[in-house]
């Protein structure tokens, strides 16, 4: 998550517990500690281009050192004469706000080391938006209202509501799964592995992306509030594998294709040959990635594009006016080996295949 919403939620969570302990001096610190764990980004090593990828939502993020850093966290506030008499209830203010910060960034589709120093696997729910409409506006509004009013309440129905959202996003992300499977159904796919993750600013947007025999395919998945599932079927992708080289460059591949979860491709229009992350792209079915590896005479460095241009306006569009290129996931049709369309297949809500009755009396 953006840092505003990162502190904010550190904000709410502290004044929802501990107001009438510390009063305004909760949100305060409460903020200043969920925003503390991203102070990783200022470990850089300008020389290593995966050092960033590697070591940010690190160690800072992991559940381990919550505690520690809480405490950390809470050293500064209580150079505050008024506070030092409440030392126990700042200690818990920080630590509260400092657990928010990798339990929210493990929510969304980056992935967090929720687990270190015992392993170093990304923890990836896919539930909510890296920038979200909705979520961060209602922190915003319980955190001003707690602080101005000196009173919990706000902020603890402001916590509520964000965690019911949460719950919301863990019911489309299992509507976005079950329309992939949909999908790879009808093209006669076995999954081999695969992501759904919410587009930037909505839970309503959804990106399936999923691995079959060495390529990936991408899809768009609509999850309207009300209504039935949308599909847009888009494109496939090659995987990337490491070509040869360096042992330098084959630990910069390994490292990028770590934190991309595997989903690396080569983007075909660029040269020097670029490996990009494919599980995030400018439209939800297509690969049109945003940063990559870039493999030049020099050695690996960073590579990115301003393809994210636009996008705001292209979101807003897409939901209000609707795209005849989506259509209901239940029109979806098989396609045979000789590429044409044969019968539509019907799914239960679960993804699973319907068998019409008269096929069933042929089999009998």
């Amino acid at each position: 998550m953006d840092p505003l919403t990162q502190g904010l939620l550190g904000a709410v969570a502290s004044q929802a517990l501990f107001t009438k302990r510390l009063g305004r001096w909760a949100g305060l610190i409460g903020f200043v500690a969920g925003v503390a764990p991203d102070l990783d980004v200022l470990w850089t090593d300008p020389s290593d281009p995966v050092h960033g990828f590697v070591y940010h939502r690190h160690i800072t993020h992991a559940l381990f050192v919550i505690p520690f850093g809480g405490a950390l966290m809470a050293l500064a506030f209580l150079f505050v004469p008024r506070l030092r008499k409440r030392r126990r209830w700042v200690v818990a203010a920080a630590t509260v706000g400092w657990a928010t910060h990798g339990l929210l960034d493990a929510c969304t589709s980056y992935g967090t080391q929720l687990l270190l120093p015992f392993s170093n696997a990304r923890i990836a729910w896919d539930i909510l938006p890296i920038v979200d409409l909705f979520f961060t506006p209602l922190l915003l509004v319980g955190v001003g209202i707690a602080a101005w009013r000196r009173k919990p309440r706000a902020a603890r129905i402001a916590l509520a509501i964000a965690g019911l959202y949460a719950c919301c996003g863990i019911w489309m992300h299992a509507r976005a799964l079950s329309a992939q499977r949909v999908i790879a159904d009808s093209r006669g796919h076995v999954v081999e592995r695969s992501r759904a993750m919410p587009a930037p600013g909505t839970l309503v947007l959804w990106r399936s992306i999923y691995v079959h025999d060495g390529a990936m395919y991408a899809d768009g998945v609509r999850t309207p509030y009300v209504g039935e599932t949308l599909v847009r079927p888009g494109t496939s992708h090659p995987l990337a594998a490491f070509e040869g080289g360096t042992a330098e460059a084959e630990r910069v591949f390994d490292a990028f294709a770590w934190f991309s979860d595997g989903f690396v491709g080569v983007v075909e229009s660029e040269s020097p040959r670029v490996v990009a992350d494919m599980r995030y792209s400018t439209e939800s079915h297509d690969f049109a990635p945003l940063w990559g590896i870039r493999y030049g005479a020099e050695g690996p460095d960073n590579w990115s594009t301003t393809g994210r241009d636009g996008y705001a306006g292209r979101l807003l569009r897409l939901l209000l006016d609707g795209d005849p290129a989506w259509h209901p996931l239940r029109e979806l049709r098989s396609v045979g080996p000789s590429g044409q369309k044969t019968q539509a297949v019907e799914h239960d809500e679960h993804g699973a295949a319907l068998v019409p009755e008269d096929a069933e009396d042929q089999r009998e």
